[in-house]
C-alpha cells in the first residue's frame, strides 16, 4: 500500500496532476473576523490526504464549532522562513500549534502527512470537533484604548 502511494505522489509530480476538487481562492474568501477564533488548513496541491481533511474539517465545524473560521493557507506559497513550513500537509493548527499535537520538524520543507493512529491516514470530523472543543480558543490581541 505505501508503495503505491509513493508510486501516485511520483505521478503527480511528474505529470503535474490536480488533487482536483474545490477550494476557496483568496478572492473568494470572506474577509476572517477578529472576533472569532481561527484554524488554519495548511496544505499544497499533490498530498493525496488535503481533500479528505478539508471535507472532513467543514463537516466538524457545525453547531457549536461554527464560530471557528478556517484559513486556508498554501504551503508552496509561503516565505522560505515561515514557521509553519516545518509541518507537513495536510495539517490544522490553532495560534500556531498543531491541533493534534504534531512537533514540527527541525527544518522547513514541504512534505505529505499521515495521520497515525487513524483508519484512513486522516482524522475523522468527530476527532477534529473533540480536539477544537477542547482547544483554548486564542484571545484577539486588543490594542489598548488612550484616555481611560
Amino acid at each position: 500500500m505505501r508503495l503505491n502511494w509513493i508510486v501516485g505522489f511520483a505521478w503527480f509530480l511528474l505529470c503535474g496532476c490536480s488533487s482536483g476538487g474545490s477550494r476557496m481562492t483568496s478572492s473568494e474568501a470572506t474577509p476572517l473576523s477578529p472576533e472569532r477564533p481561527i484554524v488554519e488548513l495548511l496544505y499544497f496541491d499533490g498530498c493525496p490526504h488535503t481533500q479528505k481533511l478539508r471535507h472532513r474539517l467543514r463537516e466538524a465545524l457545525t453547531d457549536d464549532l461554527a464560530k471557528w473560521q478556517v484559513r486556508e493557507v498554501d504551503l508552496s506559497q509561503l516565505d522560505p522562513a515561515d514557521d509553519r513550513l516545518r509541518y507537513g500537509s495536510p495539517t490544522l493548527l490553532v495560534g500556531g500549534q498543531d491541533l493534534f499535537g504534531a512537533v514540527p520538524a527541525a527544518g522547513p520543507r514541504l512534505s505529505c502527512r499521515i495521520y497515525r493512529d487513524t483508519e484512513d491516514g486522516v482524522p475523522t470530523a468527530e476527532q477534529i470537533a473533540r480536539c477544537l472543543k477542547n482547544r483554548e480558543i486564542p484571545q484577539p490581541v486588543r490594542k489598548p484604548t488612550t484616555g481611560e
